[in-house]
């Protein structure tokens, strides 16, 4: 159904399974995932460079906040023929998850802490996503605001994506029942939830060995 009668409904969208996420929307994260690893390989991922900007990074920003768009457009299943912008997504996802404004995105290996959604609302939903602003900015203005596809930009818009994309496995996991468990088969190696609960189906596990309990060394499955 369409979410209150605004937009039409896409029905791949609404047909979206574990599986077609994780290997459409997921494994894309991943590629820009790894592309932000590499900048940071010679760009210390620290407030202190924050912002650091480059050509690199404002590629990776223009990538980041268009599969952004195309996250929050599959989990509003808005069909892609319907014109839609960052305040018709809001309306939605703030209503759908109540959590989003204070999940909290830990960083492996640090001690940082991000937290894109924070600000967000529905009185300036464009400009309380301090990312997506720096996205507009540097996609409409490229030579005035050059200097907005900084570190912290991208690496906020990287959080936001990632947050997005686990509640979205989570709302599959939960709703459609058709996935052994709520986080990718593929992790991030950046990025972890604060407080994200893990869940897993052993009844949908489709299993080629058996699992052995090694402390009490009786088999688990097949049962």
């Amino acid at each position: 159904m369409a979410f209150g009668g605004e937009f039409a409904v896409n029905e791949a969208t609404v047909n979206t399974t574990w599986n077609s996420f994780e290997r459409i929307y997921w494994k894309y994260y991943l590629k820009l995932e790894k592309e932000f690893l590499e900048v940071i390989d010679f760009v210390e991922f620290v407030p202190e460079n924050y912002g650091v900007y480059s050509i690199k990074l404002m590629q990776l920003l223009l990538s980041i906040g268009s599969e952004v768009d195309a996250v929050m457009r599959e989990i509003c299943q808005i069909a892609d023929t319907e014109r839609s912008s960052i305040a018709d997504y809001s309306k939605i996802i703030l209503k759908r998850y109540p959590t989003l404004q204070s999940q909290r995105v830990c960083v492996f290996r640090s001690n940082q802490i991000l937290s894109p959604f924070q600000e967000w609302n529905l009185e300036s939903p464009s400009q309380s996503l301090p990312f997506w602003s720096a996205y507009n900015a540097v996609k409409h203005h490229r030579v005035v605001e050059y200097s907005q596809a900084s570190l912290e930009s991208v690496a906020n818009g990287m959080a936001a994506l990632f947050i997005l994309s686990m509640y979205r496995l989570d709302e599959i996991y939960t709703e459609m029942g058709n996935c052994q468990q709520n986080i990718p088969n593929v992790e991030s190696t950046l990025f972890y939830l604060e407080n994200w609960t893990f869940k897993f189906k052993f009844s949908l596990m489709k299993n080629h060995y058996q699992i052995i309990d090694d402390d009490e060394k009786t088999v688990i499955l097949p049962s």
